[in-house]
């Protein structure tokens, strides 16, 4: 399909993976598509305040351990993203 690129799983960090791995697969996966970082990564660390979206409120609300455990289609994540203050 145009316009999309596939994640292959060796890309994917499991639910145990620490944050950094995470990072740096998204890093690697960019790198591999020639994808700029600065249009796809948000930097500034778990301190950073977001811009207000539904979606990165809850997951402030959520400590680190519970983040870990959440898995979402990407439509409701596009859907949260999108639902401003």
């Amino acid at each position: 399909m145009a316009g999309w690129l596939e994640v292959p799983r060796e890309y994917v960090a499991g639910a145990e993976d620490d944050n950094s791995l995470v990072q740096e697969n998204a890093k690697r996966w960019l790198r591999d598509n020639e994808l700029p970082e600065r249009d796809y990564l948000q930097h500034g660390g778990a301190n950073r305040r977001h811009c207000g979206n539904l979606l990165d409120r809850v997951l402030d609300a959520l400590e680190p351990d519970d983040r870990r455990r959440i898995t979402m289609p990407l439509d409701i994540i596009y859907k949260l993203r999108q639902q401003s203050q």
